[in-house]
């Protein structure tokens, strides 16, 4: 793990600062690793208020929400990574996949 990363989550532990963004999306990877996808989607939720305009913590937050089942959630989310990156290929195949899931195949297109 990168050291900033390691700074900015014992930094947020010991209550020094708010969480930055990078800090909740790095503590949301490693709950993700660890299996609590709930938790994970919570705070990639938070990370994306906390940075809005981050189309990587909005497309990470799509895929904790589509791991967990809830493809309009993860929908909502690769729709606005989308709408921050509409030349990423990987946001828009992340909406097309909750479009089609959501069976709105006209959606998807």
């Amino acid at each position: 793990m990168r050291p900033l990363v390691l700074l900015a989550l014992w930094l947020w532990g010991c209550g020094a600062a708010p969480p930055s963004a990078s800090a909740l999306h790095a503590q949301a990877g490693l709950k993700a690793q660890a299996g609590d996808l709930p938790g994970a989607a919570a705070l990639y939720d938070r990370a994306c208020e906390a940075d809005p305009d981050q189309p990587a913590v909005w497309l990470a937050a799509a895929d904790a929400w589509r791991r967990l089942g809830d493809w309009a959630k993860a929908a909502e989310r690769a729709e606005t990574a989308t709408a921050l990156a509409p030349e990423d290929p990987e946001p828009v195949a992340a909406l097309a996949q909750a479009r089609l899931n959501q069976e709105q195949p006209e959606a998807a297109r």
